[in-house]
């Protein structure tokens, strides 16, 4: 269902979604990067979708609220976030920009979106860091 990973080298916590998945497997998979994250201090993260597809706006609006909790207690430093979806996900987003990526920024979670886990980390690592 996923996988939770370090790059240690890079200092990048990896979720990789493998399938589609339902709201509790969402929130597990969520919360599991989440305490990697927190655990080892890291401000980067790449979440791979590419296998996962869309989630249901429960799934949306349970984020947005997790983003908004740890935004009140926990994040004292800016998150760089690289989002990893096909192509076809991609063009979907574009046309049907949500609540949750248009205000993203008031969380202090820089989210860029890619369709390439290489470009993706590259980012993470030469570009994001910049800002």
């Amino acid at each position: 269902m996923y996988n939770v990973s370090l790059d240690d080298t890079q200092q990048v916590a990896i979720l990789d979604w493998q399938r589609a998945v339902s709201l509790p497997e969402f929130q597990e998979g969520y919360r599991a990067v989440g305490n990697l994250i927190q655990k080892r201090r890291l401000n980067r993260c790449l979440i791979n979708t590419s296998s996962r597809g869309f989630v249901s706006a429960e799934a949306e609006e349970w984020l947005k609220s997790q983003l908004q909790n740890e935004a009140n207690h926990f994040l004292l430093e800016e998150k760089q976030v690289a989002y990893v979806m096909s192509e076809e996900n991609y063009q979907d987003m574009i046309n049907d920009y949500s609540l949750l990526r248009a205000g993203h920024q008031e969380y202090q979670v820089n989210i860029n979106y890619f369709t390439s886990i290489e470009e993706a980390l590259h980012w993470l690592v030469h570009e994001a860091s910049n800002h």
